[in-house]
């Protein structure tokens, strides 16, 4: 993650492309509103949107695939834990799986391996070939992640992205516009309700009288269970982590 000084899913020169002036905001008040918004949007998708370097310690399942928490962008070495009567772990050579990331590799988002991100064993004649040294017993054919707990390292970047003919991908532009209208919603200060209060209901105004000041306003959406705006809620919801995802 960038510091936290610069960081976010969109920038201050973006809020003034959209017509946000010094005399609304200055630079570093957007700022904070920036990566203020962009934690929310990491709190409620369960994901982030950015390329990020992690080291994740996974719980073999004893099958063919390791599913992981978030999107792969790239994997730079697996290893599983040899056990309690062999020193350090063993190394996993990159032949022997396959990294779901067709996305990024392949422009392939039919299906979105981005939902589904994890590494998978070759099997059969596609070992052919290949030197292994067994885990356990297993065998060439029958490799699969051993049971245990956190007895799987992977290293490598994560992060939600979509292609941009980059090798990591960019930030999703409706995440982008997300960000954008949160802050645009923090725009009043926290003394001013009545504006505050405007920002708020603006997306369900109906209709609206000026000269008698008066509105009135839509029924309440039930996709509003974020923030109570559709339009925000709506993109949100559609970023979300499957909840049967695998490590963080």
């Amino acid at each position: 993650m960038a510091d936290a000084s610069s960081w976010g899913y969109a920038s201050v020169s973006d809020l003034r492309d959209e017509g946000v002036t010094e005399n609304e905001a200055n630079d570093a008040w957007l700022q904070q509103r920036i990566a203020l918004a962009s934690r929310y949007i990491e709190r409620v998708t369960g994901r982030f949107f950015e390329a990020r370097a992690q080291t994740l310690k996974v719980d073999g399942t004893g099958k063919r695939t390791l599913l992981l928490g978030q999107p792969i962008i790239s994997i730079d070495r697996v290893a599983i834990d040899a056990g309690p009567f062999r020193p350090g772990d063993l190394a996993v050579e990159p032949s022997l799986y396959r990294v779901y990331n067709r996305h990024l590799t392949q422009g392939l988002l039919l299906p979105d391996d981005r939902e589904n991100p994890k590494l998978e064993f070759f099997h059969g004649d596609d070992l052919a070939g290949v030197r292994f040294e067994p885990v356990r017993g297993l065998t060439l054919c029958s490799l699969v992640w051993p049971v245990g707990q956190q007895n799987v390292t992977v290293q490598g970047t994560f992060g939600y992205t979509e292609p941009d003919g980059s090798p990591t991908g960019r930030t999703p532009e409706l995440i982008r516009h997300v960000a954008k209208l949160l802050v645009m919603r923090e725009l009043p200060r926290l003394s001013d309700r009545d504006r505050r209060e405007d920002a708020a209901k603006r997306w369900r105004i109906a209709s609206e009288t000026t000269r008698d000041q008066s509105y009135s306003l839509q029924a309440l959406a039930l996709q509003g269970e974020f923030t109570g705006d559709p339009e925000v809620d709506g993109i949100l919801g559609g970023f979300m982590r499957p909840p049967a995802l695998g490590a963080a």
